[in-house]
């Protein structure tokens, strides 16, 4: 299972989440909520999920630009570390989880340079080695844009750009 506080996908360091969940059947993710110490909308951020609302199927964005999460299947308001969070039951599908509605990641697609920042704490289940999404992305339905997560013993970050792959300094 995995324990987000805040996840950040901006132009600058900020904090927002497109998506949590996790893939490993028999696990959950439980947020830790923003509570009595919210975190402050930094210029550039695109969104941010506090996952405190406690009630409803929506999770507000702070930031006022991505728009609010929905609350998938499998999702529950719970008592977090500090105030509340949402429990991401796993099953297996990417269907559960807090999800953004598409126009929003115009925003995201049109990103030239960003940050992706995550607190939190992964808890370990009796499948060690499965992966763990924590965000993703995908650019066309198919090809994955971005992926946040933990696979086996190792954090994983990978961004995919549109084009061709490019090496540091070419055109």
């Amino acid at each position: 299972a995995f324990q987000p506080a805040s996840m950040a996908i901006s132009t600058r360091n900020a904090d927002a989440a497109v998506q949590v969940s996790d893939l490993a059947s028999g696990l959950d993710v439980t947020g830790l909520g923003a509570g009595a110490a919210p975190l402050a909308v930094i210029p550039g951020t695109l969104g941010l999920w506090h996952f405190d609302e406690g009630t409803g199927s929506v999770a507000a964005d702070a930031a006022g630009v991505a728009g609010p999460g929905t609350l998938n299947s499998g999702v529950a308001w719970v008592d977090g570390k500090i105030g509340k969070a949402v429990r991401v039951s796993a099953t297996g599908l990417l269907s559960h989880g807090v999800t953004l509605d598409p126009s929003a990641y115009t925003v995201i697609n049109n990103m030239a340079a960003g940050t992706i920042e995550l607190w939190g704490k992964l808890i370990r289940g009796s499948d060690n080695a499965n992966q763990h999404t924590f965000t993703t992305k995908q650019h066309d339905g198919s090809d994955t844009m971005f992926y946040f997560g933990w696979e086996g013993t190792a954090m994983s970050l990978r961004w995919r750009s549109p084009g061709p792959p490019r090496r540091p300094g070419s055109t």
